[in-house]
């Protein structure tokens, strides 16, 4: 069967707008009893199936507890093929679809989610169900049944409706925020300050001696100066991962205000713009094999048990700590060539 939904991540205080308008004419709103669901996800140990964009579970409370879900060339929509089955066997019916996936991995749990649904079913005047709305509130849990985190997701279902429907229901939340009191109040603000903005006092000075001194704020920040040692300097090859992620979030501070006035400014400044960029891209490189070297070490621990998940997972931890490594030998090289003096003198620092 086909499948074809919208999802969308709300924060807790959200409001659910009043579905109703998108019911035919005819038709009506119905509301569905309270559900709580608990899903069991099976992928390899390096994840593969959730990285092809295939989801494989387990969840207690639905007729066909087993579904395998299958990415198609088009955003939203997936093939989802449902079966019976005990919980400790993954049905073969199920497995040998993503074979091309799988490649003959193991597929055991690797994350367990209870969620507390609360939906509505859009119906024809026959009582056909054209799409289903969910408001799920997402518990993620650990081994034990305990809750770890969570998050609220909105999903707006197709069933027998078409596609229009579909989209007015992923619309109706912006419709209800365009008819509320704050809209109108917003517009007349936004309007009023087009009009008169207010301009400090350096407003009226040249862009050229304005600029700079702005964007040299968050430049010390990084680079520091002659009496104040900036992020870089403090930086330590061996230091810990959060060190290197704070002069990332100073790089990236320190580039987007430069980004920002190289069009102005021009030359040196967009010199810079592009070494910065350069360093940026080499420290989200890091970043990024820092956070999955400790994704592997927690999935190691949170089943020590098996001795065969340890090994994969201890064997790809130390392949992004030599990521880690290497983006941290190349950084000073990429430092300099950004931090030289012809690149950096037009700053008033």
């Amino acid at each position: 069967m086909v499948e074809e939904e919208r999802k969308f991540t709300v924060e807790p205080e959200w409001l659910m707008p009043d579905l109703s308008p998108a019911a035919p004419a005819g038709g009506s709103l119905r509301g569905l009893p309270p559900a709580t669901l608990v899903a069991t996800y099976h992928d390899a140990v390096d994840l593969r199936l959730a990285r092809a964009g295939v989801s494989l579970r387990r969840r207690e409370g639905d007729e066909l507890p087993w579904t395998v879900k299958l990415p198609t060339g088009s955003p939203g929509v997936r093939h989802e093929i449902s079966r019976a089955g005990a919980a400790h066997a993954v049905p073969a019916e199920l497995v040998e679809p993503v074979t091309v996936v799988h490649r003959g991995a193991r597929l055991a749990p690797v994350a367990m989610v209870r969620t507390v649904r609360h939906g509505h079913e859009i119906l024809d005047r026959a009582s056909t169900v054209l799409a289903e709305v969910v408001d799920d509130q997402v518990t993620v849990l650990d081994a034990e049944g305990a809750g770890t985190g969570g998050f609220r997701e909105v999903e707006a279902k197709r069933k027998a409706g078409d596609v229009d429907l579909l989209d007015r229901l992923t619309l109706a939340d912006v419709d209800e925020a365009l008819r509320s009191p704050r809209y109108p109040a917003l517009v007349d603000a936004l309007v009023l300050a087009a009009r008169a903005p207010r301009f400090t006092p350096r407003a009226e000075l040249p862009a050229n001696r304005v600029l700079p001194r702005l964007v040299a704020r968050p430049w010390r920040r990084l680079a520091g100066t002659a009496r104040k040692p900036g992020g870089v300097a403090l930086l330590d090859p061996a230091g810990p991962d959060e060190q290197w992620h704070t002069v990332r979030k100073q790089g990236k501070q320190a580039r987007s205000a430069v980004t920002a006035v190289a069009p102005v400014l021009g030359g040196d400044a967009t010199k810079l713009a592009r070494a910065l960029a350069k360093v940026q891209k080499l420290l989200g490189e890091h970043q990024d094999a820092a956070v999955a070297a400790q994704t592997w070490r927690a999935v190691a621990e949170a089943r020590p048990a098996d001795h065969e998940l340890a090994v994969t997972a201890g064997r790809l931890l130390e392949r992004e700590r030599a990521a880690v490594r290497r983006a941290r030998a190349d950084f000073p090289y990429a430092w300099r060539r950004a931090s030289r003096r012809r690149r950096t003198r037009w700053l008033a620092w």
